[in-house]
């Protein structure tokens, strides 16, 4: 469980068929950005993050996509970065009203809401209309505890490209027979991302499924 991306931009060979096997075979591939996440059912972390201009790269042997990370930034768990603030989200199709009050993240309003979601077993995957998106874990039912959200924000929205994390919060299902869920995100934290001593190598196989 967790969240993998790894950002580059290789020569494809459209004769391959196969999956990850279609990036020609011949050299090294400069990686500009990768993030790596491990997590549980109520936990998240560790957190790897590479930035562009780090060194490295993606090469392809064979069936196999070879990674060579340089310079990644390592956080144990979200505590490690601490930020001040909440971020409370809203599920209502219609939009929430004027008076719904987003929260703030270091003293700067939060004003992104969720434009389209899949989150029904308490694994939710939700992107916003700026192109940011949000990874989260929370209760199974209609209200309870929400124990963590990996938030990558847009390089071209209000964030700037920011990664934040939360490892605790609540669901609540508004009143009514209609009602609505809203998260309330808090323990808040943000994923650095750029001059890291870390390194970390690992292999995916692009077998044909």
């Amino acid at each position: 469980m967790g969240r993998y991306q790894v950002v580059f931009e290789p020569e494809l060979d459209k004769t391959n068929y196969k999956l990850p096997g279609a990036i020609l075979e011949t050299k090294p591939w400069p990686v500009r950005s990768a993030l790596l996440v491990d997590a549980t059912e109520q936990t998240l972390g560790p957190l790897r993050c590479v930035a562009p201009g780090s060194g490295s790269t993606l090469a392809r042997k064979g069936d196999n996509l070879l990674l060579d990370l340089k310079k990644v930034d390592v956080m144990a768990t979200c505590a490690d970065h601490p930020v001040a603030g909440q971020i409370n989200l809203c599920f209502e199709f219609l939009g929430c009203d004027t008076s719904f009050d987003g929260g703030s993240v270091a003293g700067t309003p939060w004003v992104l809401q969720p434009d389209q979601w899949i989150g029904g077993s308490g694994a939710w995957q939700v992107d916003f209309t700026d192109g940011s998106s949000m990874t989260a874990r929370t209760t199974i039912g209609e209200a309870g505890p929400a124990h963590w959200a990996l938030i990558v924000t847009a390089a071209s929205g209000p964030y700037g490209g920011q990664i934040f994390c939360a490892s605790g919060g609540s669901v609540e299902k508004t009143p009514g027979d209609f009602g609505y869920a809203v998260m309330h995100w808090s323990n808040l934290g943000t994923v650095p991302c750029g001059a890291g001593s870390g390194t970390a190598r690992g292999c995916l196989n692009g077998t044909e499924p």
